[in-house]
């Protein structure tokens, strides 16, 4: 075998009766060797009942399916975790209290929040307190107590919201057939200043709000 390095994704239907995998199925994989070098096959277990592995397999094993990640989605940041807290919190209805619990410990992580004191109450309830190392907010969180069984299935969750839509590409401009030249003597220098890197006087307000942003982000 030749082949030193490949990936050979999970199908998201059987290979035999074809039909669509749920989420958390059981399923069975196989990995076949021949002229095309590796290929997988993905049965459903009544599948692979019914058919078994084929003949020219080199490795199977038995797992759980895994929905892929839904399209259109980007990388979240420590400031969405962080947004994300805080719509949670304040919005109307009780807060899911196992979400808003794994949210802070990530903040913690990340250095957003610290820890600052754990109160248990009459009634054995666990109250964390957080502090915003920036703002000194306080943070009064409810301690779930997960279990191991139980924090995969919040993390799901909280992945699920971060997951965030990538932006609609903006519509390109039609091209103008005759496209309006400036005016005037002052609009014509103002552009050619700006295309070799010049600041006018009507530019100054947007270099000021640039130069804030680049000093609130050097900050940050």
């Amino acid at each position: 075998m030749s082949q030193d390095w490949d990936i050979k994704r999970r199908h998201e239907i059987c290979c035999g009766c074809e039909s669509s995998f749920t989420a958390a199925q059981s399923c069975r994989t196989a990995l076949t060797w021949g002229d095309e070098g590796y290929q997988r096959i993905d049965y459903c277990e009544g599948c692979w009942a019914e058919k078994g592995a084929p003949q020219d397999t080199v490795s199977a094993w038995q797992g759980e399916y895994v929905l892929p990640p839904a399209p259109g989605r980007k990388t979240f940041t420590i400031e969405d975790i962080e947004q994300l807290m805080r719509d949670l919190a304040e919005g109307d209805g009780d807060p899911p209290l196992d979400v808003l619990y794994l949210l802070s410990v990530m903040l913690e992580r990340k250095r957003i929040l610290v820890e600052r004191d754990v109160q248990t109450r009459d009634d054995g309830v666990t109250i964390r307190v957080y502090e915003h190392r920036k703002t000194g907010e306080s943070f009064i969180v409810r301690d779930p107590e997960l279990k191991l069984d139980e924090l995969d299935q919040v993390r799901e969750r909280v992945m699920q919201m971060l997951a965030l839509p990538e932006p609609e590409p903006e519509p390109e401009p039609e091209p103008r057939a005759d496209p309006e030249e400036p005016k005037t003597a002052s609009k014509a220098l103002g552009k050619l200043m700006r295309k070799g890197g010049f600041a006018t006087d009507e530019d100054e307000p947007l270099r000021q709000a640039q130069d804030k942003a680049a000093d609130a982000a050097q900050d940050a």
